[in-house]
């Protein structure tokens, strides 16, 4: 077994704020787990109509993800045992995998 840690943005859905084009307007994005941009669900009209929008990716691209044994950013010592993520400097979970 071993232990990795990764970005607890990397765990469930996240909620994504995303300005309009003409910055009159927030959407919220959810952004989806499994890293799958057409997956990510956007409350605007372009998307109520034709299930996509260009929200979605500027949502995922927000969204840290990252992975110990993905990478590419290595988590230091000091990060990994208070949990910081070397990427976005946000909280850090831990997981076991078998090897």
């Amino acid at each position: 077994m071993k232990v990795v840690h990764q970005c607890q943005t990397t765990i469930g859905w996240q909620a994504v704020p995303v300005r309009s084009s003409d910055g009159s307007r927030t959407y919220t994005v959810h952004v989806n787990p499994w890293k799958n941009v057409d997956e990510n669900l956007c409350e605007c009209k372009a998307y109520m109509y034709h299930g996509k929008c260009r929200h979605q990716k500027l949502a995922f691209d927000k969204v840290c993800g990252w992975h110990g044994i993905v990478g590419p950013e290595q988590q230091t010592h000091d990060q990994r045992k208070i949990g910081i993520c070397p990427r976005c400097l946000g909280p850090t979970i831990r997981q076991v995998y078998d090897e």
